[in-house]
């Protein structure tokens, strides 16, 4: 049986390395307002939401589904961050690892951090859910 020895990255390793925000639980991938909030003041830039989107009824049921502090500008911020683009933003990074996986997951999210070699072509697939960062190969059908 094949084992391999693991060894304690030195720093100079950890450099080769991008970071990638997922989620880790059945449920599904988002942030918290808290977590939103946090990403504005680091300034995060996103488009202006739709006119739709203050809707008092629209408002009111992602007000009762997220949670009291939502507004339109933060559903921008939560839909910026849930973007496989950006999940290895160091915006996003920075706030998920200062507030910590608790505190920055939305509803029905865990979110996790995994390191991904900066040589390898990644994206994040999911099944119900729960992510997984893959290694981006060629498929035919």
């Amino acid at each position: 049986m094949y084992t391999k020895k693991l060894t304690k990255k030195t720093e100079n390793q950890k450099t080769n390395v991008i970071e990638v925000v997922i989620n880790d639980c059945f449920g599904g991938f988002n942030i918290s307002c808290v977590c939103a909030k946090l990403l504005v003041e680091y300034g995060v830039k996103t488009k202006e939401p739709d006119k739709t989107c203050y809707d008092p009824k629209h408002v009111d049921f992602m007000r009762r589904l997220i949670g009291a502090d939502w507004t339109p500008e933060l559903g921008m911020v939560m839909d910026w961050a849930a973007s496989n683009e950006n999940r290895s933003s160091p915006l996003l990074v920075k706030a998920v690892k200062g507030l910590g996986s608790t505190v920055a997951s939305g509803k029905c999210a865990e979110l996790k951090i995994v390191e991904v070699p900066s040589n390898v072509k990644w994206t994040v697939t999911e099944y119900d859910g729960l992510e997984t960062v893959e290694e981006v190969h060629q498929t035919w059908r």
